[in-house]
């Protein structure tokens, strides 16, 4: 048999487990699109599935391709892996850096070395630059490096808020948008095998052990979210799951999830996954609570993304809740859709006022303003309190939580319906 036809028989495979079928069912000439019906949602899996069984990056592109038939997607497969292809070999590459959608670009020893996880892709409509994260193509915006006033005097702001104080801050990369259910499930789907463990520390509803109901996502073979979820924020995620991810999303080993520099006993054996993190960044790539804020208002003291101005629902979702209403499934929640322009700051980064909260890098210390470490340059705070910063307010809570200088924090375990992240991360 020829090269192409075992790699055409491990293709229909992948395929269908995908689409829970038979292999033997699914014929070469089939067309992805119009014959086996792959959307959007199954064009993913079958992406990760395609991505993790080869050890390869495939362009997403792949899947909107009209008249794309399994014979012609095993071809496209077998000239991405045609450079490094030696015989029965390409099954234990090694896995890499996911490439850019625009490039194609030959698997080789040392790419962890010379790929960046970021593309430059041009500005934004505020005039700032705006690079791609090839792990899981998510937009993110470059912040300026600043001198940056931190904390509020407002009439309304709480103690913890105080005093005002000046943080220089390096330039950093920040998530356009808070991660998705369907990003999450990718991530899931990537890393495969996770102890059952792990999984409970990361997501899903702690006490009644299901992965259905509150949590955006359900697994069967894959992790797929709940049908109309894809789009709108993960929630139910805690701590723990938000920070995997982020290490996962800037080429670290997701393994350190706790933040403390050890790995989950379990995780131990299955080998590196990824650069070791860095103890300056807390082992984290969440934002700290001095990024965020400075990326949710700006330089200055203005209370909101938008302004002084007072919430309105064309600036912000939040006070959706209505008392005694019950969600059955996280597609009844009233949180919108990531790319809906709302509580956008003047980087252009959407929903730093509202719809989800978003999980911070610092240990939150209700004191930590009135230390002299807060004025320290990136200021964080590395201090075990027990409990990990929130930002931003939800569409949950009222309009009063969704100042950017609000500050609050939960248990790094702690998961919740209006709980989300979003990630950082550096050139």
């Amino acid at each position: 048999m020829k090269d192409i036809d075992k790699l055409e028989q491990k293709v229909k495979r992948v395929i269908a487990e995908v689409l829970d079928c038979e292999s033997e069912k699914i014929l070469s000439s089939d067309l992805l699109l119009e014959d086996l019906g792959l959307d959007s949602l199954l064009g993913l899996e079958l992406l990760s599935q395609l991505e993790k069984q080869f050890k390869i990056s495939v362009s997403e592109k792949i899947f909107t391709t009209t008249g794309l038939s399994v014979h012609s997607l095993t071809k496209k497969l077998q000239n991405i892996l045609t450079p490094t292809l030696k015989h029965e070999c390409w099954p234990t590459l090694k896995v890499v850096n996911e490439v850019s959608q625009q490039t194609q670009l030959p698997i080789c020893s040392d790419f962890e070395d010379t790929l960046n996880i970021y593309q430059h892709e041009g500005n934004n409509d505020a005039g700032y630059s705006v690079y791609r994260r090839k792990k899981d193509n998510m937009s993110c915006v470059l912040i300026p490096h600043e001198n940056v006033v931190i904390g509020s005097e407002h009439h309304s702001a709480m103690d913890d808020e105080k005093p005002i104080h000046n943080v220089k801050i390096e330039s950093f990369l920040i998530d356009i948008e808070p991660i998705t259910n369907w990003s999450f499930a990718r991530f899931l789907n990537y890393i495969d095998n996770i102890p059952k463990l792990v999984i409970e520390d990361w997501c899903g509803e702690v006490k009644k052990g299901t992965r259905h109901g509150a949590f955006g996502l359900h697994y069967k073979k894959l992790w797929k979210p709940i049908s109309s979820t894809e789009s709108k924020p993960v929630v139910m995620v805690s701590w723990y799951g938000a920070n995997a991810y982020s290490l996962w999303a800037n080429g670290y080993d997701w393994r350190y999830y706790k933040g403390n520099g050890e790995i989950h006993d379990e995780l131990k054996t299955i080998g590196s996954q990824g650069t070791e993190p860095k103890n300056t960044n807390m082992y984290s790539y969440l934002p700290s609570e001095v990024q965020w804020e400075y990326a949710a208002r700006g330089k200055h003291t203005q209370e909101y993304p938008w302004g002084n101005s007072s919430p309105t629902p064309e600036l912000t979702c939040a006070s959706q809740h209505d008392l005694k209403s019950t969600y059955n499934t996280a597609a009844d929640y009233k949180c919108v859709n990531v790319s809906v322009p709302l509580g956008v700051s003047p980087f252009g980064v959407y929903h730093m006022a509202g719809n989800v909260w978003n999980w911070c890098r610092d240990w939150y210390d209700e004191n930590f303003y009135k230390n002299s470490l807060s004025t320290n340059l990136n200021a964080q705070n590395h201090r075990y309190t027990g409990i990990r910063s929130e930002r931003g307010g939800s569409w949950v809570g009222s309009a009063s939580l969704l100042r950017s200088s609000y500050r609050r924090g939960r248990s790094p375990y702690a998961r919740g319906r209006c709980l989300g992240f979003r990630c950082v991360g550096t050139l």
